[in-house]
């Protein structure tokens, strides 16, 4: 009963409202009347703001002052390098497709940017450091689009913290606001997004050249984009300084964004690649007045700047060993200075040589014919470590019954990478280490 008369009630009263709709409508009005509606979404009790995508990217200025992918390039700024990839990365536009999904930061089937689980991707961008730390350090650009709960502005903090391969601490960098998209090369045309091209631009390099973002998730029409002209999402940059004496491995990179206390956090890794570069201090050997049947040695050094005294040195970040090959001498002049036409059978093809950091403990060959490549292993002596240098001695064979005159050839040095298990570099094995620091002391193993 009770049931029957709350009904007859609401009849009652939407014919109660409808008469007093009709007498007030004014004379000469039509009956269609205007209504106001208003609704506030509240904010929930959680105030961290969306990470929507996160990225990282090698920075391609090649000057002591390096800057991010800007669009146009900037007047009176470093000519970016040529080309459509950018620089120091393995492959030119890897990203490991085995240990990652294409494009981890894509849009769903409902239009939704999703970005992967916290902590579940690997080797997103395989980068090495500038050997030698020339023309500088090279930066790692950090990149992150982010919502507010309320707005771009209700985003206190951004910032990152970096990680070495062995867990411990690297840096933490800040972000900042990076402004229109347009400015780093993203053209709307037509009522659409698209991406310009090339080494300059910072959305074409996350997507096509890395694979971090999915295209249509930055160009669609609720791509991070668009959204990022509207204000709707913040788009925030920041770096650090990646040093080439450091450990080679998997770097976390870990962001954070918080507002009034919430924090939001999203951490991935990018992988730094050891690599080697060798140098020289001389570029000539001279073996000067020999005699024959008589073995004579050029011996080396550990000084960079004495190059009549053989000496090499790794610029690069990995486990050098050295290699060697040395052409013939042929006989080109004479002893009174007449150059000789053809030198037939008058040539020395047998040479040695021996290498090592410390003069004590030298491996070479007994003898080392020409075109014959020699290999000075990777003994804990033998090998070079990120900055170390090595002595190289360079012994000639000539024959008993060799003519006077001037013999001329070359020899050909080559660096390979082939670390084992034991290496005593400490970048191998991803540990920190400084600038005073390469290497475990002898007999001690990296750890397991």
């Amino acid at each position: 009963m009770l049931s029957k008369w709350k009904g007859r009630f609401a009849i009652l009263a939407i014919l109660a409202l409808a008469a007093t709709f009709l007498v007030a409508l004014p004379a000469g009005a039509n009956g269609d009347i205007d209504i106001t509606t208003d609704a506030q979404i509240g904010l929930s009790g959680d105030d961290s703001p969306d990470i929507v995508c996160k990225w990282e990217l090698p920075d391609t200025y090649t000057t002591s002052v390096p800057d991010d992918y800007e669009y146009p390039p900037v007047e009176g700024k470093a000519t970016p390098n040529p080309g459509g990839t950018t620089p120091g990365m393995e492959y030119g536009n890897d990203d490991d497709s085995v240990d990652i999904a294409a494009n981890p930061c894509r849009q769903d089937e409902f239009g939704t940017t999703k970005y992967f689980t916290d902590g579940s991707q690997y080797n997103v961008m395989q980068v090495e450091a500038n050997p030698e730390n020339y023309p500088s350090k090279r930066y790692i650009e950090l990149w992150a689009a982010i919502r507010g709960k309320a707005s771009v502005a209700a985003v206190d903090s951004v910032f990152w913290d970096i990680y070495h391969p062995d867990g411990s601490f690297k840096t933490q960098e800040y972000g900042v606001l990076a402004g229109r998209p347009e400015q780093y090369g993203a053209t709307f045309n037509q009522g659409s997004w698209t991406l310009d091209q090339g080494y300059a631009g910072m959305w074409y390099a996350a997507s096509e050249l890395t694979g971090q973002i999915a295209t249509d998730t930055l160009t669609g029409q609720s791509g991070i984009i668009a959204r990022a002209a509207e204000y709707e999402l913040g788009l925030f940059k920041g770096r650090f300084w990646l040093d080439k004496h450091q450990p080679c491995g998997e770097y976390e990179v870990r962001l954070y964004a918080s507002n009034d206390g919430d924090t939001s956090t999203l951490s991935n890794t990018l992988s730094v690649l050891c690599f080697v570069e060798l140098v020289t201090d001389f570029t000539t050997v001279d073996w000067g007045v020999i005699s024959p049947g008589d073995i004579d040695v050029v011996y080396g050094d550990l000084l960079m700047d004495t190059p009549e005294r053989p000496t090499v040195k790794n610029t690069g970040s990995g486990e050098l060993s050295l290699g060697i090959e040395f052409t013939d001498m042929e006989w080109v002049e004479d002893g009174l200075g007449n150059p000789i036409e053809t030198a037939g059978a008058k040539r020395i093809t047998m040479f040695d040589a021996a290498f090592g950091t410390n003069p004590s403990y030298l491996v070479g060959f007994p003898e080392l014919p020409a075109y014959q490549e020699g290999q000075f292993g990777n003994g804990y002596y033998q090998v070079l470590c990120a900055n170390e240098v090595g002595k190289l001695d360079l012994s000639i064979h000539p024959p008993g019954w060799l003519p006077a005159g001037l013999y001329s050839g070359s020899i050909w040095l080559y660096a390979y990478n082939n670390p084992n298990d034991d290496s005593p570099c400490l970048n191998e094995a991803g540990d920190w280490q400084d600038w005073t620091t390469v290497r475990y002391p002898f007999g001690v193993l990296p750890p397991e």
